[in-house]
């Protein structure tokens, strides 16, 4: 354990990941935090101010003062450039020790940590232990110390207070084990962290012990990422952090956002793991991104065995790319008035989005919908796209999907089908179907009402009439349905640990008009269930429908249907300006 850790922080980025840490062990090793760092704020040298006992040597209490750098220290971040070592440690003494300290603890001894992810390496330690020796010296009331605080150390702390048999049991520890091992291979390492996710995050009636258990969860996926990225397959702890936000949001119960209930300590601890998703996400992305440029690059990599491996793996991929990318944007908007969030935000959004229309471009087994659940993924790639206003590249790729499908229901094969497994779809791209086969492999359909809505939203109108031909040809009998969540599907959604929502069935997808004036009523009468929808997280509702693989309620469709009906009043006013000039 104590190796994988000291790895783990090794390679562990300072701001968000080493920072936070350090503050988490500290506030679980009894000592109480005064500061942590934001962005964006001047810091003096200090990353993380903590006030109590580390050391049996040290007063009851003392001031510890860290200053905290990712990776090894060398000659090149000790005492050059702007994030060198030794500037930081002259700002804390001739600035934050004079003007920072709070009134209640001036006269209190104070430590100043050098503190890193890794190791100070040997041909620095004499100037290190030097300047540290005399920094000492210089304070006249003996009050000030100034102590080294490296990657093995700083794991030896977290095996004692995060990760200790008291605290883990050796299941758990078991299970942790066996995901890591088994990077390689996603589908196992998955498989084991469901396991620890349900044995980690049992009941706790402390909302203390519940933080606790998230700040553990966070390490355990930081370790896999290691790992992950050992192997260069990222895949497992995508999946991982995906499944950890989703199951930490009901765990710390921030579906109950009432006024009376102060959640500050838990949406921090939910906000660690979102940035960790990020981070995860961005590596990912950046990997994906490097096979999106040219035809059929994304093809060779996947690696697949036969045409259903090859649209199964290629639409994961999209729907990753296209829930990730559209929980960003989500974020950043509701935190639009904090420029230092919104910068680096809007140009991870925008590298996911040119990675995304790549693969839509390039890939022409993404033109098959071989599965009627695809609708999932049409649905977050609309959402993603017409958020960040990219609708011409939606609306070639609406062209693209009926002029397939069509010839597809022509050929009587690769045509949407609901309810095959990975054989049953081997034999349903293998050869012709009749028309008995069809009906009874597409005997109803959430597919086609989500491209009719959305086109139509969008004012796509020949993906409309397209829409329109294929059910009068080919589906005059499949019932057409609309998912709807309900008041219980808030309890039930995060975890996918029942039933939940209804359907609203109907077969005059043909008459347009009246079928979305029915769907965009039902909206409008049964609000969106989910706490985390009207806030910064609300993609979560994303990420939870395409890895429990439920359908995107079609409320997502009216604000699409909203979103473009002001951008159409605005052209108009535009053009009319125009006119008047």
């Amino acid at each position: 354990m104590k190796l994988m850790l000291t790895e783990y922080l090794r390679n562990m980025g300072e701001r968000g990941g080493l920072d936070m840490l350090v503050a988490n062990l500290l506030s679980q090793m009894g000592l109480t935090v005064l500061t942590t760092p934001i962005r964006g704020s001047k810091q003096y040298g200090v990353d993380v101010a903590a006030v109590g006992k580390l050391l049996d040597e040290d007063a009851d209490q003392t001031i510890y003062l860290f200053s905290i750098k990712s990776g090894d220290i060398g000659r090149e971040n000790w005492d050059v450039g702007k994030q060198a070592l030794r500037p930081s440690i002259n700002e804390i003494v001739d600035a934050y020790l004079n003007g920072s300290i709070l009134p209640q603890y001036k006269g209190c001894a104070t430590v100043i940590y050098i503190c890193c992810g890794g190791k100070i390496q040997e041909n620095i330690l004499h100037s290190v232990a030097g300047c540290l020796a005399k920094e000492q010296q210089r304070d006249p009331s003996g009050l000030l110390r100034l102590r080294m605080m490296n990657g093995d150390e700083i794991a030896n702390y977290i095996v004692k207070h995060f990760m200790s048999d008291r605290l883990v049991s050796v299941n758990q520890r078991r299970l942790l084990f066996r995901c890591l091992s088994m990077a390689e291979d996603p589908d196992s390492s998955i498989m084991y962290f469901r396991r620890l996710l349900t044995a980690l995050l049992k009941e706790e009636e402390s909302v203390k012990k519940r933080i606790f258990r998230i700040y553990q969860l966070g390490v355990c996926i930081g370790l896999l990422k290691h790992n992950c990225t050992e192997v260069k397959n990222l895949d497992a702890c995508y999946q991982a952090a995906e499944l950890a936000l989703l199951y930490a949001w009901d765990y710390l119960d921030l579906k109950d956002v009432s006024p009376k209930k102060k959640m500050k300590k838990e949406l921090v601890a939910f906000n660690q793991l979102w940035w960790q998703y990020v981070e995860i996400g961005q590596c990912y992305c950046e990997k994906i991104a490097a096979l999106c440029d040219d035809a059929y690059f994304m093809t060779y990599a996947c690696n697949a065995g036969c045409e259903v491996d090859l649209n199964l793996r290629i639409y994961d991929v999209v729907g990753r790319m296209a829930s990730f990318g559209a929980a960003i944007w989500w974020y950043a908007l509701a935190l639009r008035q904090c420029n230092d969030l919104m910068e680096p935000c809007k140009k991870v959004v925008g590298k996911v989005a040119n990675a995304l229309v790549g693969i839509l471009k390039n890939n022409p087994t993404v033109h098959s919908l071989i599965r009627d659940d695809y609708a999932i993924e049409i649905g977050l790639v609309s959402l993603f796209l017409n958020q960040i206003m990219w609708g011409e590249e939606l609306h070639r790729w609406y062209q693209c999907l009926m002029n397939q499908t069509y010839k597809n229901f022509v050929l009587g094969r690769a045509f949407p089908s609901v309810g095959l497994d990975y054989l049953g779809l081997i034999e349903h791209l293998s050869k012709s179907h009749d028309e008995q086969y069809q009906k009874k492999v597409l005997p109803s359909s959430e597919l086609f009402p989500m491209i009719y809505m959305i086109a139509s939203a969008l004012k796509f109108d020949d993906v409309c009439s397209d829409v329109v031909n294929i059910v009068e040809k080919f589906l005059k009998e499949c019932n057409f349905q609309v998912w709807f969540p309900e008041p219980l599907s808030e309890d039930a959604f995060y975890t996918n640990n029942n039933n939940h929502g209804m359907q609203l069935v109907s077969q005059n997808l043909t008459e347009g008009g009246k079928f979305m004036e029915t769907v965009f009523r039902e909206c409008d009468k049964r609000r969106l269930p989910y706490a985390c929808a009207y806030g910064a997280f609300g993609g979560l509702i994303l990420l939870g429908c395409r890895v429990h693989r439920c359908p995107l309620p079609p409320h997502f469709v009216q604000l699409i249907a909203k979103a473009a009906a002001i951008r159409n009043e605005e052209a108009k006013s535009a053009e009319h300006g125009c006119d008047a000039k």
